[in-house]
C-alpha cells in the first residue's frame, strides 16, 4: 500500500467522522431518519484490508461519534459490529465476477445491485444494533425493525449518492 493510499483514507477517515458529528447528527426526519454517512468508510475499505484493522477502524470511527454524540457506546458497537461482519456481508451477497486485486468494494467498482445489497444489509445491521441498545428492549421488535429498515434504506441512498458524486473507479495501476 503506497503513502497516497493510506493518506486517501485517513482524510475519509477525518471528513466523514466531521460531516456525521457536525452535520448529520442534527438530522432528524419525522422523528426517526438520521442518516449514517460514517457507515461507507468501513465499508470501502479495500478488500485485501484485514480483519483485525478493519475492527479496529471501525471501533475508532464509532467511538469518534460516540465522543460527539453524548451516548457513549452505542456507535462504537454498532461499527464494530459491522467491521467484524464485514467479510461475512461480502461473502453473502453473490458477485459473479472473479475479483481483482485493485477493485474496491465501491458502487464504481461492483456493479450496482451487488454495492446496494452490500451496503444495505451492513446498514441494517448498523442501525438494528443503534436502536436495539439505545432502547435496550425487544418490547417493541417490529417498530425497532421497521425503524432500522426506514434509516438503512436512508442510509444507503445517501451512500450511494456520496460515491456517484465523488467518488472514481479504482486505477488497476
Amino acid at each position: 500500500m503506497n503513502k497516497n493510499f493510506v493518506w486517501k483514507y485517513v482524510w475519509q477517515f477525518l471528513l466523514l467522522l466531521a460531516a456525521q458529528v457536525l452535520l448529520l447528527n442534527r438530522i432528524c426526519l419525522w422523528g426517526y431518519l438520521t442518516p449514517m454517512l460514517y457507515v461507507m468508510f468501513i465499508l470501502t475499505l479495500p478488500f485485501q484490508t484485514p480483519r483485525w484493522l478493519v475492527v479496529l477502524l471501525g471501533f475508532a470511527i464509532g467511538f469518534g461519534v460516540d465522543c460527539f454524540s453524548g451516548i457513549m457506546g452505542v456507535h462504537a458497537a454498532a461499527a464494530t459490529l459491522i467491521a467484524f461482519m464485514r467479510p461475512m456481508i461480502i461473502n453473502l451477497i453473490p458477485y459473479n465476477a472473479t475479483l481483482e486485486e485493485h477493485q474496491l468494494p465501491t458502487l464504481w467498482d461492483m456493479h450496482f445491485g451487488w454495492f446496494a445489497g452490500y451496503t444495505l444489509l451492513a446498514a441494517f445491521i448498523h442501525q438494528f444494533m443503534i436502536f436495539f441498545l439505545d432502547s435496550f428492549s425487544l418490547a417493541n421488535f417490529f417498530h425497532l425493525i421497521w425503524i432500522s429498515l426506514i434509516n438503512s434504506i436512508f442510509t444507503t441512498l445517501l451512500i450511494m449518492i456520496v460515491q456517484g458524486l465523488f467518488y472514481n473507479s479504482s486505477k488497476r495501476y
